[in-house]
């Protein structure tokens, strides 16, 4: 049977119920799974807002800073309003939980637009949704020319 209730809909198929003087048995067992279900299952949404802010990016500059300096990138993830409200069907037992990914050894140049890890969110340890994490800004390579040309610029100019 199929049966909808707060919001919910339950398909039950039962397998062996109803033999030859047990033919009320499958309607017992019918209503017992639909509160089962009805009460253990919940919908909930899963989104959560990672922090992205701060990836460090090696031998990159931005601005004419970098070299010996931390230089950092901010993450962005393109998703809808709809998505971000998106609800499933967990249970009180199931875990939910968000991975961050990023590439390992994040090395300039990184350009903004840029792929640059996944959000990965998970339920009970499999994985049920990933979503691109793409860089914020552009970040250069520091090179010998560009810190020959900032010597350059800042002490004969």
């Amino acid at each position: 049977c199929a049966c909808q209730k707060n919001g919910k809909i339950f398909i039950i198929s039962l397998l062996g119920a109803g033999w030859p003087g047990h033919k009320s048995y499958k309607w017992h067992d019918t209503l017992n799974l639909l509160d089962y279900g009805n009460t253990n299952y919940k919908y909930q949404t899963f989104w959560r807002e990672p922090e992205l802010s701060y990836i460090p990016v090696q031998n990159g500059i931005i601005d004419d800073f970098g070299g010996s300096s931390s230089v950092y990138t901010g993450g962005s993830i393109s998703v809808s309003e709809s998505e971000k409200k998106r609800q499933i069907l967990v249970s009180a037992d199931d875990h939910l939980q968000y991975q961050v990914l990023f590439r390992e050894n994040l090395i300039a140049p990184v350009r903004k637009g840029e792929q640059i890890g996944r959000l990965v969110y998970l339920l009970n340890g499999k994985k049920l949704f990933s979503y691109p994490i793409l860089a914020t800004q552009t970040i250069q390579k520091n090179t010998f020319t560009h810190c020959a040309n900032l010597v350059f610029k800042n002490f004969f100019h």
